[in-house]
């Protein structure tokens, strides 16, 4: 089977994505990675992954492909909240182009959502688009997890993924 994965991290990103695809290819199946350029827990993109370097890759007879983001921020504990919420919303428009996945052929999309709810809005597309399933597997409680970042119930970007996580 032919796997497209979408998740905002992966490699050199300190999240165990990267396992669960090794895994899948161990079993025989054919992984091709959307996600976003390595900006955590850093808050910057790393070197080697700027002006444009780096956004196709082949590790480990898996498949990356890297959309364009926003930064998080450098520190968590006094992050920017507009850097914040653009790191969320720019990756997930960006993973969502038709030109990181028009020449795949996939079976599934599995969506692995640690933060944000938006990642699934790429997963969804494309399995909508291509007329194939879609699972999400969510780590993150949402919105309930903006609040752990300092944002409260009564702004407008919990608002806001209250919404989007709703719908």
């Amino acid at each position: 089977m032919r796997i497209l994965v979408v998740c905002q991290h992966y490699w050199p990103e300190p999240f165990n994505v990267a396992e669960t695809c090794s895994i899948l290819r161990d079993l025989g199946h054919e992984v091709v990675v959307v996600t976003g350029l390595p900006n955590c827990p850093q808050g910057y993109v790393l070197d080697e992954y700027r002006n444009g370097r780096n956004r196709r890759q082949v590790i480990d007879s898996i498949e990356i492909r890297r959309a364009w983001l926003i930064p998080r921020g450098e520190n968590l504990e006094g992050f920017n909240k507009a850097k914040r919420i653009a790191n969320y919303f720019s990756v997930a428009i960006a993973a969502s182009s038709r030109k990181l996945v028009n020449d795949i052929d996939f079976d599934v999309v599995l969506c692995i959502q640690f933060s944000p709810v938006l990642m699934a809005y790429p997963a969804l597309r494309h399995s909508k688009r291509r007329g194939k399933p879609c699972i999400v597997y969510s780590y993150d409680l949402w919105p309930e997890d903006l609040l752990t970042g300092g944002l409260s119930r009564t702004g407008l970007p919990y608002k806001i993924m209250k919404y989007l996580s709703e719908a």
